[in-house]
């Protein structure tokens, strides 16, 4: 249901064009995103000694539904970046890579989010050589809100010449804690491992998103 403020606004966009409108093209554009955000770290024991072995993982998903004038679209899209260091074997890795089409999920009220993935990931190419090592992140987070939701909201119109512009932005975030499973196929100097990247963490920060964002463009012929 539209709000009083947005029936105000095409009613004085209306009552602006006149005649005008007859002749007008209206196109309309609606964005909904949803997103998911996770980082890590962990420091293990290695065979020569404490804390010898350390992983970080930074996870970004988004799922974006876009309409416009009446064609629908949905796409979604998960980044992950892994940073792996094993003082005992010398292994020293950073290494990100994306995917689309990622699973993913975002309760109404941002109360909750899940998101699993297969991600191959890779280092940044040598500048010399442009040689690069490849892997794979298995990953299966759950997310839970800690805290209330945080929520911004911006409504304005325009108008350039023949063109009026009415927009609608609202955003809404939640801090959370994620929860689950992150596990890599990694290039080690002594042959491809599977190592956990969380050795059971939770994230130290993370966050639950949506927003939505709408706009109607007018275009009429200017006298």
């Amino acid at each position: 249901m539209r709000k009083v403020s947005q029936w105000l606004a095409i009613l004085f966009v209306t009552a602006v064009t006149g005649s005008a409108m007859a002749a007008a093209t209206v196109e309309t554009v609606k964005v909904k995103d949803q997103s998911l955000l996770a980082s890590f770290s962990d420091n293990s024991n290695g065979a020569c000694g404490a804390g010898t072995i350390s992983s970080s993982v930074d996870v970004q998903w988004n799922s974006s539904l876009i309409k416009s004038d009446g064609t629908t679209m949905i796409q979604s899209a998960i980044l992950v970046s892994v940073n792996y260091v094993n003082l005992c074997t010398g292994d020293e890795l950073t290494m990100s890579g994306f995917i689309g089409g990622a699973n993913g999920s975002v309760a109404t009220d941002l109360a909750s989010g899940h998101v699993d993935a297969v991600v191959p990931v890779m280092t940044m190419p040598d500048p010399d050589t442009g040689s690069f090592v490849s892997g794979t992140v298995k990953l299966s987070l759950n997310f839970t809100a800690t805290g209330s939701a945080t929520t911004i909201r911006n409504r304005s119109h325009s108008r350039d010449g023949g063109v009026i512009t009415i927009s609608n932005f609202t955003t809404s975030s939640r801090p959370a804690v994620a929860t689950g499973t992150c596990t890599a196929t990694l290039p080690l100097i002594g042959g491809p491992t599977t190592v956990d990247l969380l050795g059971g963490q939770q994230s130290f920060s993370a966050q639950i998103g949506k927003d939505a964002n709408g706009n109607l463009t007018i275009i009429t012929n200017a006298h």
